[in-house]
């Protein structure tokens, strides 16, 4: 467990200002980020050609009892991504399309 929390204090933008059911998981979430497990994950720009690495952090946890995931991504020190999984697995694989249990 990593003492520094990685999310908190950064700047949001994309889809991790979107306001949906599992994309907009409440803030008192992040306070746990420093809890995730991180990966390192290729961030690709025009053609597939990766460009840069990002960071990737995922949580277990439960939202509106449901059991899954939550993930953050952080790419040039910003949140770009915050999302729920239902059923999400801390695999280090994003946007995750787990079976239904």
């Amino acid at each position: 467990m990593n003492n520094v929390n990685p999310i908190i204090n950064l700047n949001r933008v994309g889809n991790a200002k979107k306001f949906d059911s599992h994309l907009a998981f409440p803030d008192m979430v992040d306070n746990y980020a420093n809890e995730a497990t991180k990966f390192k994950i290729s961030t690709k720009g025009k053609g597939g050609k990766i460009i840069r690495e990002s960071d990737l952090y995922q949580l277990k946890g439960g939202l509106n009892k449901d059991d899954g995931s939550f993930e953050w991504i952080v790419d040039n020190n910003k949140v770009t991504h915050r999302r729920f999984i239902k059923n999400g697995e801390i695999n280090g694989v994003p946007n995750q399309t787990p079976f239904k249990k």
